[in-house]
This record gives C-alpha cells, structure tokens and sequence, in this order.
C-alpha cells in the first residue's frame, strides 16, 4: 500500500512529550533542514525572492534602469562573464543573484530555478554549462589572449574536454602566459591599425549607435580634417625634433670628441711622464750596473789579494814554526845551559864556602898571632906570610872568576831577552802572540838579570847542599875553615854579590 511507503518528516521518539515549547521545536526543524541540505538552498530561494520583490519597487526600477545605462567596457563585461560563469559552476547561487542584480550579464548566464520541494535540485545541468565556443573566444580576444596563439589552444582544449573547472581557473592557471601575451598582442594590434581601418570602426560605431549617415560623414569629415592637420603639425614636429636631434648628436659628437682629446692628451702626458721615468730608471740601473761591475772587479782583485795573502800567511806561517821550532831547540839548549851554569855554580859555592872556611882561620890565625900574649917567631913568620898570600890569591882568583861569570850569565840572559822580544813582535804580526806566551820560559825573565848590588835570590831558590853551612836570603852565615880548625877563628861573610864580589878582604 502507499500508506506503507510514507515516511515521517520527523523521527518520533518512543516518549513523546505532550507539550513540545517553541525553542525545541525550533532546533528540531533546523536539524531536520541541515539534515537534508535544504538550509543553504532555502536561504538562497529567500534572498532571491527578496531581490526580486525589491526590483519591482520604485527604488527597484530606478537602480535597474541606472546599471543598464551605464556604459561597460568589452574587457569589464568579459571579466563579469569570467565571474558569473564561476559563480554558476560552484553553485554559490546567492552571490550569482547578487551580482547579476548589479552587474548586466546580456543574458549569456542562464537562470537556475531554486525550487523548494524535498528533492535537490539538478546541479549537473548547472556544473555541465559552459560559454559557447564564439563567446569563449571573443572573451579570450578581449582579455588580450589571441585565437591562433598557443595559450588560446591550450585554454580551448582544457576547457571543452576536461571541462571540470570553469574558464577563470584556466587562465589564472596561466597567469605570466596570459599577461605577456596580452602586452604583445595589444602591440601587434596597435601596430597592424591602420588609419583607414580606424575610421571605419568610428563609422561603425557611430552607425550602432543610430547615428544619420550625413551626421556620421561630417564627424568623419571633421575628423579627418583634425586628423589630417595633427598629421601635417606632428611630421613638421618630428621634421624639427628630427633636426633638433642630429645637432644635438653632432653637439654630442663634438663633445665627446673633445672629451676624447682631452682624455688623449692625458694619458699623453702620462705616457710621457711614465717614459721619462722609464729613462731615468734606466740610466739609475745601467749605474747600478756599472757600479756592481766595478765592485765585482775590486772584489776579484781582492779576493787575488786575499789569495796571495792566505799563501804569504800561509808561507808566515810556516816560517813561524820553523821559527818556533828553532826557539825551542834554543830553549832547550838554554834550558841545558842553565843546567850547566847550575851544576858551575854549586861548585863555586862550594869552592867559595872552602875558600871562606880557609879564609877564616887564616884570620883566626893572624887574631891569634898578633895578640899581645904570644909572639910567633920569626920563622913561624916566614912561613905563614906565603900561606896567607897563597891564600889571597886563591880567593882573589875565586872572586873573579864567580864575577866573570856572573857577567858572562848577564849578557846571555839579555841576549836571550833580545830575541825573545824579536819573537814576540814577529808573532804578533802573524797573529801568534798567544802561542808565543806559551813558548816563553819563565825561567829565563828574570833570574839572570843580574847586576853589582843585587842579592843572590836565584842562587836562594836553589836546592844546593853545602858542604858544611846553609845560605839564606840576607843572613851573614858563619862559616869555619876547615883547614884553620885548629886556630879557632870564626869568620863572618855576607851573602850579597857586592861584598862577595868586593876587592875588600881583611888584611893579616
């Protein structure tokens, strides 16, 4: 049965109140339209009936009358037609009423019925409208996109066979594409617009507008007469600019003519200034040149003299230790001469400590004897008298020899002195002080400067045995004759060479 196929609007619950208030019936039923989509298309159904029932009013007919007076420019009316046609084809109904009040669409749009029933409405048939192909293309030619251009091409295929976005998406899909294409289109028409044309679309014009033909042949008159005197003001114009501007690129050219001389004269003069310091640089490093070539001469020369110094000083050297050598060998012959002249010594210390010995009891003897107690004979005498001068003279001869050869010792010293300083000069000439120092003998500086009134201080430092008495430094050592024992006379004699060597002997 039908009966059975019928559907409550409203779900009951089991409990159902017996009183409903008006807020909960008022949430029911919104839910109840939000449930089924009719909310949105209700609202829209409203308002559309509301704008219509406002354009039949006075207010309603005056707008309408005002906005279809109004003169829309082709490129303000595509774009319009860009914008409803992507209205329509998202279903924002309301705003395509909206618009359409404001905005003439001449009709191309076609009007949608919103009907208020349980069923939806049919959205295919709104979302499957598209521009026909003349509108789509005299959109595309308004909007500056040109039919036999690639973009065009594009935009047509897109939009008839994808067909799932309207025609404003597609060509802010190519936005750089579509705006340089418009700049270069626009210019090719402004370029290929000839006047002939140009005064046949302002016939055109002026004839859609119902314009008399005398009318549109006096404008057209009028307009060529203007046309044809801005024509004669604008060649005489450009025939004066045009003279205008080649003097003003002859003066440009003179100008810069004239900045290029000054600028060669410039770096001229820098040149200039650049080759004379070139030529001094020159001159300074052919000097220098000269200069190094005459030092390296003064240090062949020197480096020749160097050589032949190095060899002298080599040869020097060589003599020097020949020279060296041979100071040696004399200082070892000295040194065995001074062994000798030591050995002479102790003997004659010993022959003088003999003679001393003598010489004291000699003395004792002539004490004795010339003592008031007793008398020697005259006989005793005789003998003692050539005793005493035998004596004599063995200690006189003593004395001199001891003096000869003290002096003998002197002079050699001094001689050795002599060369020792020859040598020290010649050294330090050659660079051989130091070794010179080294060679030296001490022993041959001083103890052999030995003159009258000196003390015997070499004769001192010598380890000497005596016979029978030791020397020592400014003693007067007693000494007894040996062969005078028996006289008992004791005898004093100084040490130093003054009296060792005086002619003072004490007299009998």
């Amino acid at each position: 049965m039908i009966s059975d196929k019928i559907v409550p609007a409203v779900q009951m619950s089991d409990v159902v109140p017996s009183e409903m208030s008006a807020e909960e019936f008022q949430k029911r039923l919104y839910r109840w339209f939000e449930d089924r989509g009719l909310l949105s298309e209700l609202r829209a159904h409203l308002r559309k009936q509301m704008i219509g029932a406002l354009k039949d009013t006075s207010i309603g007919h005056v707008a309408f009358t005002q906005s279809n007076k109004s003169v829309v420019s082709p490129k303000t009316q595509a774009f319009n037609l860009l914008v409803g046609e992507f209205l329509l084809r998202y279903d924002y109904h309301y705003s395509l009423s909206v618009f359409s009040t404001e905005v003439p669409l001449t009709n191309t749009i076609p009007e949608v019925p919103m009907p208020i029933n349980s069923s939806p409405p049919d959205k295919g048939s709104c979302r499957e409208w598209k521009f026909a192909e003349g509108d789509m293309w005299d959109i595309l030619e308004t909007m500056g996109v040109a039919r036999e251009s690639e973009i065009a091409k594009k935009i047509y295929h897109a939009y008839y066979e994808e067909g799932e976005q309207p025609l404003l998406a597609y060509l802010i899909k190519f936005p750089n594409r579509v705006l340089g294409s418009v700049d270069a289109n626009f210019e090719c028409l402004l370029s290929s617009n000839t006047y002939d044309d140009w005064a046949r679309a302002v016939g055109e014009l002026l004839h859609s507008n119902q314009v008399n033909a005398q009318q549109i042949k006096s404008v057209l008159n009028s307009i060529v007469s203007i046309v044809d005197g801005e024509r004669k003001h604008l060649q005489e114009e450009c025939t004066s600019l045009r003279a205008k501007l080649s003097q003003y690129e002859s003066t440009q050219k003179q100008l810069e003519v004239e900045e290029y001389r000054g600028k060669l004269l410039h770096h001229q003069n820098l040149l200039q200034e650049r080759y004379h310091q070139l030529i001094l640089r020159e001159r300074e490093v052919q000097q220098r040149e000269y200069r190094l070539e005459e030092k390296e001469q003064q240090l062949a020369v020197r480096e020749k003299c160097l050589q032949t110094t190095l060899k002298e000083s080599e040869q020097g050297a060589g003599k020097d230790n020949e020279l060296i050598t041979q100071l040696q060998t004399e200082n070892k012959a000295l040194q065995d001469i001074k062994e000798e002249q030591g050995r002479r010594i102790d003997e004659l210390t010993e022959k003088s400590t003999i003679l001393l010995r003598d010489l004291e009891s000699a003395q004792t003897a002539v004490n004795i004897l010339t003592s008031g107690g007793l008398r020697p004979s005259t006989h005793t005498k005789e003998k003692s008298s050539p005793s005493s001068s035998a004596s004599d003279d063995g200690t006189t001869n003593v004395r001199r020899e001891a003096r000869e050869l003290l002096e003998r010792l002197t002079k050699e010293s001094e001689e050795m002195d002599r060369h020792y300083q020859q040598f020290k000069r010649q050294s330090h000439r050659n660079g051989l002080k130091q070794f010179a120092d080294t060679v030296r003998p001490r022993s041959f500086r001083d103890p052999f400067q030995l003159k009258a009134g000196h003390s015997l201080d070499y004769f001192s430092d010598l380890e000497l045995s005596k016979p029978s008495c030791s020397l020592k430094r400014g003693e007067n050592v007693p000494c007894k004759d040996t062969d005078s024992a028996s006289s008992g006379l004791d005898h004093t004699f100084p040490l130093s060479i003054s009296e060792a060597t005086s002619d003072n002997v004490p007299s009998n």
